[in-house]
């Protein structure tokens, strides 16, 4: 037993001396802390830049670094425009006479988007076979009597080609009329008193009421007064326009007539071609005009750039020193032990001199 404890005691005594450089060795293979450490931040303004405030040390790794130098640059500024794709629009122009001269429009807007002129092409057009057929109508509304309807007649026409309005001379192709009876009829009728309630009417005497004239039971004389064709007219009602009054030709009184009369739509329709024209056709071409966004101020990059500081370290580190400390002096406890386990007791009488 005592034996075991010299060789524990020889143990720990050999590990307490080796441990701090199995450390040391171990430690020695790590990789070192770089010797400069830099941190940058974005700042909207040189102004925030130099008001930052970067710290004096850090602790990196177990390392301390101190600061050494702040660097401030200007970031490159990001155009809003970039990585847009512009619009593109194709203005085709309406055939230009050959050696008209023709300028396009050097700017556009559609839609709120403003374009400009890239460039121009031109393209010949040949006239195709015959013109450009064109029509117009005319109405005659509510006639009795068919009117006078020319064979010809100017309108105002839109030119595909040129296009543009222009006037042209077309001919009566078509003619169509449509009666029917409209309760849209009026007139002023002139009666003469001749007499108490009684006036002359169209060569006639006749007569007529105080409140209303009742000159609709004398059709035929009231049409025949006023110059109308029994045929295409009906009296329906009447009352009186005014007092008597007197003129050149003695007492009058006027009398309002109503009614309906026989009359008709008359619609012409001319039709006529515009001559073949042979010209040039301009196409323009335009790019949308990119506009920057509101301008920003140009960020700028503070970067502070620490150094490492090198400290005075022992050979061996301190939890291999404690570890190995420890280990000795148990050591060395054991072997102290031993030697006074194993040193032999003087029996009785006997006395033990120490040289």
């Amino acid at each position: 037993m005592a034996r075991d404890r010299w060789k524990w005691g020889l143990c720990l005594l050999g590990i307490g001396l080796a441990l701090p450089q199995l450390a040391w060795a171990a430690e020695a293979q790590e990789e070192p802390e770089p010797e400069f450490w830099e941190e940058q931040v974005e700042c909207k303004s040189r102004e925030e830049a130099e008001a930052y405030g970067f710290p004096e040390e850090k602790q990196i790794g177990g390392q301390t670094y101190r600061l050494a130098r702040i660097e401030i640059q200007p970031l490159e500024a990001k155009d809003s425009s970039e990585n847009q794709t512009p619009r593109i629009e194709w203005v085709a122009s309406p055939v230009i006479p050959s050696g008209e001269a023709y300028k396009p429009e050097q700017e556009l807007i559609r839609d709120g988007i403003r374009y400009r002129l890239l460039r121009t092409e031109q393209e010949t057009v040949e006239p195709e076979e015959g013109g450009q057929v064109v029509e117009g109508t005319r109405t005659y509304s509510g006639v009795t009597e068919r009117p006078d309807i020319p064979e010809q007649a100017e309108f105002e026409v839109w030119d595909e080609n040129r296009q543009e309005t222009c006037i042209a001379l077309l001919s009566l192709a078509r003619l169509q009329e449509v009666w029917s009876w409209r309760e849209d009829f009026q007139a002023v009728l002139t009666a003469s008193p001749a007499g108490a309630a009684e006036y002359q009417l169209g060569g006639q005497i006749v007569k007529l009421g105080e409140e209303t004239p009742g000159v609709e039971r004398y059709e035929a004389a009231v049409l025949a007064e006023l110059g109308l064709e029994p045929d295409c007219f009906r009296i329906q009602g009447s009352q009186w326009a005014g007092e008597a009054y007197l003129s050149e030709e003695g007492w009058k009184r006027e009398i309002l007539v109503t009614g309906k009369r026989y009359a008709a739509d008359y619609t012409a329709w001319y039709i006529g071609e515009l001559p073949p024209q042979t010209g040039v056709v301009y196409r323009s071409v335009y790019q949308e005009v990119l506009e920057p966004k509101e301008e920003t101020p140009v960020p700028y990059l503070a970067k502070a750039v620490y150094r490492r500081e090198d400290e005075k370290a022992s050979a061996f580190p301190p939890a291999a020193l404690s570890a190995g400390a420890g280990a000795l002096t148990a050591g060395i406890f054991l072997i102290v032990w031993r030697r006074k386990k194993t040193r032999r007791k003087p029996e009785r009488g006997e006395r033990i001199v120490k040289l």
